[in-house]
């Protein structure tokens, strides 16, 4: 069932390895560099990263990301400067206004609210900075690194639908916990009822309630459990209201194996409770930290005017039980 999603995987992962190997391999009659470190001199590069900010796990995870690719990175000098807008827009204008000022060579950025960045994006690239959007599409950037965020539900929605369908016999009262900020907000939400009525029609959606932290998680289960009672599935945004969710599930006794959980990001929080037995039984992975090297990688070419792809999409992979151990080691 989630052959179509591991297929377009396989091909972004073709793709990367085709952009890696350009990167590093040299023609044949090309001249040899000195080895970095020796006599070659490395060029040296500010690069801004900026998050929506570094509460989620997610985006600690892409930090991480960033700042190890900009380490690792041979024949360059990265100064890495991060910028926490903790979640205000605000900051971020005020954080791109001053990197223009300083003239760095390239950010990256996701934008809390991109209209409210135009301006200050457009004086940046006037600058001849190089920008790249992490997740939210610009008015202006020069790479769009993006994320199937209706994949992302699907992919859960797809989970769930599939233990609806071995584990209760293709029947379930199901609660939604979703996110409705923005239009991607929205999309993921929809990817998770078009996976439910697609691949299991006997499912019901009875409930759904804002969650996108494990406080709000928590309230919105504890909620939704005392209103339906025969609740026994819940799909969520983001693994944090999952979190909450498997809280109040076990919290009510109602942690059985007949209740199915199943989240998006595939945090380790989450792959640790999927790995403990409970009935966190499912989660997206969208890979944060190679995302992040990722896009510093193209940050980096960027700078040293190579070439580099235009947009980029990260597809969802499922991760369960079946496949855990190539999400998850435990410590």
């Amino acid at each position: 069932m989630y052959t179509h999603w591991k297929r377009f995987t396989l091909i972004l992962l073709s793709v990367l390895l085709l952009l890696t190997s350009c990167s590093t391999a040299a023609p044949a009659d090309a001249e040899v560099p000195a080895e970095v470190g020796e006599s070659a001199e490395q060029q040296e590069m500010q690069i801004g990263i900026m998050t929506m900010g570094l509460v989620q796990p997610y985006f600690v995870e892409l930090s991480r990301g960033y700042k190890d690719m900009a380490a690792e990175y041979p024949g360059v000098n990265v100064q890495v400067l991060e910028v926490d807008p903790k979640e205000d827009v605000t900051a971020q204008v005020a954080a791109i206004e001053n990197w223009t000022q300083m003239g760095i060579d390239a950010f990256i950025i996701t934008a809390i609210d991109p209209p409210t960045l135009d301006e200050v994006i457009l004086a940046a690239r006037r600058e001849g900075i190089k920008v790249i959007a992490h997740y939210n599409l610009l008015n202006s950037q020069d790479l769009h690194s993006g994320i199937s965020t209706y994949g992302m539900g699907f992919t859960a929605g797809e989970m769930a639908a599939e233990w609806i369908n071995n584990e209760l016999g293709g029947s379930a009262d199901v609660a939604l916990l979703i996110w409705d900020k923005t239009e991607f907000d929205i999309d993921r939400t929809e990817g998770m009822r078009d996976a439910l009525s697609t691949f299991s029609p006997g499912a019901e959606i009875v409930a759904e309630a804002a969650a996108d932290t494990a406080e709000l998680g928590l309230n919105a289960a504890e909620t939704i459990l005392q209103a339906n009672p025969d609740v026994k599935v819940f799909v969520c945004y983001n693994d944090e209201g999952c979190l909450g969710a498997l809280a109040a599930v076990e919290s009510a006794g109602l942690a059985s194996d007949d209740f199915g959980i199943f989240g998006v990001n595939a945090s380790q929080e989450a792959l640790s409770k999927i790995a403990e037995g409970t009935v966190y039984r499912g989660t997206a992975s969208i890979d944060p930290y190679n995302h992040g090297r990722l896009e510093m990688e193209m940050a980096i070419r960027m700078v040293m005017n190579e070439f580099v792809p235009s947009s980029m999409e990260i597809v969802p992979v499922a991760v369960t039980e079946m496949n855990l151990d190539q999400f998850y080691t435990e410590e």
